[in-house]
């Protein structure tokens, strides 16, 4: 039976669009990622899929869900993240784990990799993101972080365990477009030199 509208009475349009700021791996980093991921699969008999090497990140800061581009949140943001002054850092993440999140739910869970000491770099530039987006008057969703990459989900946990080292130097931060559910490489729309 086709649903009646009345005038006025539409349905919210659900957002699609999904932007966010990010740290990416280098080449060689996403190498070592997917081979730790492929060596946890088979360690633990997981069945999720490792992510591709093209949508390996560590998130910074949510900008938010949108029903369509929000042009101008997306210029006033770029403007904030212009006047950060940050040197470049080495990151370096020796832990795998499920993360689920703030929210226990029936969904697969994250595999992440993280670390202790090898991510202060990550909460330092996150906290100086926040306080240029507060500074902007733009929306941010959280004042903290616990930096992870998330390698692949799956319904399985897994316990919280030491793993060969991936590091690399964070040499930029980008803003992420994705969009909604589509399981496509990310676009990224701007990125930002650390020097």
């Amino acid at each position: 039976m086709d649903e009646i509208l009345l005038p006025g009475f539409e349905p919210e349009p659900q957002p699609k669009d999904r932007l966010f700021f990010a740290v990416l791996p280098d080449a060689d980093a996403c190498a070592q990622i997917q081979r730790l991921a492929q060596g946890l699969r088979a360690q633990h008999q997981l069945q999720g899929r490792t992510l591709d090497a093209a949508r390996l990140h560590v998130s910074l800061l949510a900008l938010g869900d949108y029903p369509d581009m929000p042009h101008a949140l997306i210029g006033r943001a770029a403007e904030a993240a212009t006047a950060l002054r940050l040197a470049p850092f080495r990151v370096r993440l020796a832990q795998a784990l499920s993360f689920s999140g703030k929210v226990r739910s029936a969904r697969p869970r994250a595999v992440v990799l993280t670390g202790d000491e090898g991510v202060t770099g990550l909460v330092q530039l996150h906290q100086s993101l926040t306080r240029a987006m507060h500074g902007a008057g733009l929306p941010h969703t959280s004042t903290s972080i616990t930096p992870q990459l998330t390698m692949l989900y799956d319904a399985a946990s897994v316990a919280p365990q030491p793993v060969e080292a991936v590091e690399w130097t964070v040499r930029e931060f980008v803003l992420v477009h994705s969009l909604i559910g589509a399981n496509l490489p990310y676009t990224i729309l701007q990125r930002w030199p650390l020097a």
